[in-house]
C-alpha cells in the first residue's frame, strides 16, 4: 500500500524510491517503474485502490485517483508516449503548492518507462507492448462490464 500511496502523491518529477522497492530484495527486480505503474493500475482497474489510499486526507485521495487515472489514460497506448497526458476522465481537486504539475509527474514516468525499455534486452519491447495492451484493457473494463 506504501508503494501505491508513495507513487500516486509523488511532488517531484524524481520517482520516489518508496514506490519501487517494498524490501531490500525487491532491489534487483528488472523494470521497478513499469512493474510499480502496473501495480497501481491494476489496483485501480480492479476499484480497489481506494483501500490503498484510506489514510490520506479527501482531496489527496481525489488526487491521487485523479492521477492513476492519468496514467492509465497515457500508458494504455502504444507507443508510449503518443497519449495526450492529461485527459482525465475524473473531475480534478485542487492539490495546492507550487510543485509540478501532474502533466509534468505523468510524463516523467514515461520517460522513466522508457528508459527501462531501452535498458533491457531484445525483444523486451514487445514484452512492453503487451503491457499497454492490458493496460488499454483496462482502461475499459467499466464499458466492457457495463
Amino acid at each position: 500500500m506504501s508503494r501505491v500511496a508513495a507513487l500516486l502523491t509523488a511532488r517531484t518529477t524524481s520517482i520516489p524510491p518508496a514506490a519501487l522497492h517494498s524490501s531490500k530484495t525487491d532491489a534487483a527486480i528488472e523494470f521497478p517503474i513499469t512493474r510499480a505503474i502496473s501495480l497501481v493500475c491494476a489496483a485501480y482497474a480492479a476499484s480497489v485502490l481506494d483501500n490503498a489510499l484510506v489514510h490520506l486526507g479527501y482531496d489527496e485521495r481525489e488526487a491521487a485517483l485523479n492521477r492513476c487515472d492519468e496514467l492509465l489514460s497515457e500508458f494504455c497506448i502504444w507507443p508510449l508516449g503518443s497519449g495526450s497526458s492529461g485527459g482525465s476522465t475524473r473531475r480534478g481537486v485542487g492539490t495546492g503548492g507550487s510543485g509540478p504539475t501532474s502533466k509534468e509527474l505523468i510524463l516523467a514516468l514515461v520517460q522513466a518507462v522508457k528508459a527501462e525499455m531501452t535498458e533491457g534486452k531484445e525483444g523486451d519491447d514487445l514484452c512492453f507492448e503487451v503491457i499497454v495492451t492490458v493496460f488499454e484493457v483496462f482502461s475499459k473494463m467499466d464499458s466492457l462490464l457495463g
